[in-house]
C-alpha cells in the first residue's frame, strides 16, 4: 500500500520563506515601535522648519528639516563629522545654516550645512574650531554670533560676560559691544534698517543654566543695519529678572520680573514693558502671570498681537492695544517637557505658533522605560486649531529599535507626519 503523501504547504518546510516572513513582521511590528528622542530647538527658514533633536545620551544629534506648506519631512541632516555630536545651537542664514557642534570631547566646532548639496554631494563643512567656553548662544546678526559664558567645569561661578564671535572666525572678543563691555545680549530682534539687542548690565559672578535666569539692568541697543551706528536706551525703573524679548517694526516688548522680592519671599511683579521706537520711551504694563514670548526668526510681520506661553501649558495672545489676553489650553495629555529635558521649545511664524511636546498618554520604549512621545504641535494664529506632527525616527534609528525588539528591517513612515486637526476652546 502506498502511503498518502501530503501535498499541504507549511512555511516551517521552508526555513527561506519562513526567515522572510518573520522578518516582514519584525519590520512591520517595528512601525509600532517609535523611539524616544529629545526635542531640542525649532528654527526657521523660509518655508522650512528645522527641528533639532537627540536620540539619547549617548548618540548624535541631527536636523529633521520640515515642508512649512505640506508638514512633510523633506530631509534629515545629520553632522557626522563630529562623532557623538551635540548640536548646542543652530542659525539658519539665506543659503545654509550655521550650527555649533560639541563632538563629545568638550570641543566646539562651527559648522556650515548646507540646505541643498553640492553637485559632489557635499551637504557639510567645518568653518573651524571655536573658544572651549562653556556657553549658550543668545543670538546673531549680519556680522557675529553672540553667546553668554557660564559656570566652568567644576561648576564654580563664572564673571558673567559676552563672547563674541566673528562669522568667518577671524577673531573673537570677549565682549559683546567695544562701546560698552558691560552689556550682555539676552536676545537679538530686527528691522528693516536695524538690529535690536536687547541686553542686562553683566553680573559680578553667578552660575546658571540658561539666558532666563540672568538678572540685573535692562538696557536696549540700536545698531543700524548700513552705517552701524551704536545707540543705547536705558530702562533706569528697577533691575529685571526672567527677561525675554520680541520686537515688531514699532516697538520691543520686553517680559520680565521685577528683580524685588515680595513680604513672602517671592518674585511676583510681572511685566510687559513696552519700547516704542518713535518715542523712545519705555511703558510698564502689569501682567497676571509669567510669560515667555514666541521667539521669532527674520523681519515680523505686523500683527495686533504678542503670542507667548504661561503656565499651565497655555498659549496667551495678547493685544498690543490694551493687553487684553486670551489664553488657549494645550491637550492636557501633552507636556512641553519630559524627565530629561526641562528646555522650553517653541517658535512662532507669520501664520503658527510651533511647541516641541510630550504626549504622556502615549508612551514609547527606551530600553525598558516607558518615556512619552515627543511630537512638534503646530497652532493656527487665526482660530487656534492645531496639528500633531509626531517626531518619528530616521531609518537608522527605526532598524536599531527594531533590532532591540527583535524587529529587523525598515518600516515606511520614518518621518515627522500630521495625525490630526482638533480645535480647543478659548478663555478668559
Amino acid at each position: 500500500m502506498q502511503s498518502r503523501r501530503s501535498h499541504g504547504f507549511s512555511v516551517w518546510k521552508h526555513p527561506i520563506l519562513f526567515g522572510f516572513l518573520t522578518l516582514l513582521s519584525a519590520a512591520l511590528s517595528a512601525c509600532t515601535s517609535v523611539p524616544f528622542v529629545n526635542i531640542l530647538s525649532l528654527h526657521q527658514s523660509q518655508d522650512h522648519l528645522y527641528i533639532v533633536v537627540k536620540p539619547d545620551d549617548k548618540h548624535s544629534g541631527y536636523i529633521k528639516v520640515l515642508d512649512l506648506k505640506t508638514n512633510q519631512v523633506t530631509d534629515t541632516i545629520a553632522i557626522k563629522q563630529a562623532g557623538k555630536s551635540d548640536i548646542t545651537a543652530l542659525f539658519p542664514d539665506k543659503d545654509s545654516l550655521n550650527a555649533f557642534v560639541r563632538d563629545g570631547q568638550s570641543r566646539m566646532y562651527l559648522y556650515e550645512v548646507l540646505k541643498e548639496a553640492t553637485e559632489e554631494g557635499a551637504r557639510v563643512r567645518k568653518l573651524g574650531m571655536i573658544s572651549p567656553y562653556a556657553s549658550l548662544f543668545s543670538g546673531a546678526d549680519q556680522d557675529f554670533f553672540y553667546a553668554v559664558s557660564t559656570a566652568d567645569k567644576k561648576g564654580n561661578g563664572v564673571l558673567i560676560s559676552g563672547i563674541r564671535y566673528d562669522k568667518m572666525l577671524k577673531g573673537q572678543m570677549v565682549n559683546h559691544f567695544n562701546e560698552n563691555p558691560n552689556l550682555v545680549v539676552i536676545s537679538i530682534s530686527e528691522d528693516a534698517d536695524s538690529y535690536w539687542y536687547l541686553c542686562l548690565e553683566r553680573r559680578v559672578v553667578g552660575i546658571f543654566s540658561s539666558i532666563g535666569e540672568l538678572s540685573g539692568r535692562m538696557v536696549l541697543v540700536k545698531r543700524s543695519k548700513g552705517a552701524k551706528e551704536y545707540t543705547q536706551f536705558d530702562y533706569t525703573a528697577e533691575p529685571l529678572r526672567s527677561v525675554y524679548g520680541a520686537g515688531d517694526d514699532k516697538a520691543i516688548w520686553v517680559f520680565a520680573t521685577t528683580d524685588v522680592k515680595d513680604g513672602r519671599g517671592s518674585y511676583t511683579d510681572h511685566a510687559v514693558i513696552k519700547f516704542s521706537k518713535a518715542d523712545q520711551k519705555f511703558e510698564k504694563h502689569p501682567l497676571p502671570m509669567p510669560m515667555i514670548p514666541f521667539p521669532h526668526q527674520w523681519l515680523v510681520k505686523e500683527s495686533d498681537h504678542l503670542w507667548a506661553l504661561g503656565y499651565d501649558n497655555r498659549i496667551i495672545r495678547i493685544s498690543k492695544k490694551d493687553y487684553t489676553y486670551v489664553a488657549t489650553a494645550m491637550p492636557r495629555h501633552f507636556r512641553t517637557y519630559n524627565s530629561t529635558n526641562k528646555t522650553l521649545v517653541f517658535l512662532s511664524t507669520d501664520d503658527s505658533l510651533f511647541v516641541g511636546a510630550y504626549d504622556f498618554k502615549n508612551k514609547v520604549y527606551k530600553g525598558t522605560t516607558e518615556l512619552p512621545t515627543p511630537y512638534v504641535l503646530r497652532f493656527s494664529k487665526s482660530d487656534m486649531k492645531y496639528e500633531q506632527i509626531l517626531v518619528k525616527p530616521t531609518t537608522q534609528e527605526a532598524l536599531k529599535t527594531g533590532a532591540a525588539n527583535m524587529c529587523l528591517g525598515v518600516y515606511r513612515g520614518c518621518w515627522l507626519e500630521p495625525t490630526s486637526k482638533y480645535e480647543r476652546h478659548n478663555f478668559r
